[in-house]
């Protein structure tokens, strides 16, 4: 049996009341044969419809479920057919379209093919390397006159104007010349390390101070330390 199929024709709630028996629900569920319930009107709803496999409205509604249409299963064979012709037709075109870029890709890459294309692309490299080296030594010719220009120019004005920072700045240098500084009475302190002493604070009684003044050097003794009040 490959199929069964549960039903009767219409009826009162009373005539189909076998239906909703517990005994045919379990029967319908613990069968292993596919169940279509197809009881009363399509109006009417019982338990089995519920467990069978599957509802049909109607009995002769049933028994359209049970057996397949003919005409529509040719037909989708038919349509499945086309389909797969058209996809063997396509898969076809595409792999011989394929193998004709291979055989092209093959004749280019071939030592022929190769060959013919370096002296393509060499002919073109010197022709634009050519254009290149002409259009760069016209613009290197404009660009050295006015660069030359540019720079007797600017010579003469960079001199004038080194000229002058250097006598400013030789100014300020021998202004801010310690040997200056030494010259207009002042000295300079250094403590045992050798470093500059600025402040007292590094100083202690005792210490070794070198004054350098500007003819010469005194070495000293600490003999004594006072800050001033304000700390300063």
């Amino acid at each position: 049996v490959d199929v069964i199929i549960v039903g009767r024709g219409g009826g009162s709630i009373e005539d189909l009341w076998a239906f909703n028996e517990e005994k045919v629900a379990y029967a319908i569920w613990n069968c292993s044969t596919p169940v279509i319930s197809a009881v009363g009107h399509e109006t009417d709803t019982t338990i089995a419809d519920y467990v069978a496999d599957l509802r049909a409205p109607t009995p002769s509604a049933g028994a359209e479920l049970a057996v397949a249409d003919m005409a529509k299963v040719q037909q989708m064979l038919q349509e499945k057919r086309l389909r797969m012709l058209g996809l063997m037709n396509r898969q076809i075109d595409q792999s011989r379209r394929a193998a004709e870029r291979c055989q092209l890709r093959l004749r280019l890459k071939g030592p022929e093919g190769m060959l013919q294309q370096s002296r393509f692309r060499l002919a073109q490299s010197s022709e634009r390397l050519q254009a290149l080296m002409e259009q760069k030594m016209e613009e290197s010719r404009g660009k050295a006159d006015r660069v030359r220009q540019a720079q007797d120019h600017a010579m003469g004005q960079k001199l004038d104007g080194a000229i002058h920072r250097l006598e400013v700045l030789s100014g300020r240098v021998r202004a801010l010349s310690p040997q200056s500084r030494l010259d207009q009475g002042y000295a300079y302190v250094e403590g045992t390390d050798g470093r500059g002493l600025g402040s007292v604070r590094g100083v202690h009684e005792g210490d070794g101070l070198k004054i350098v003044m500007r003819d010469g050097r005194v070495y000293a003794l600490a003999q004594k330390v006072e800050m001033d009040e304000d700390g300063r």
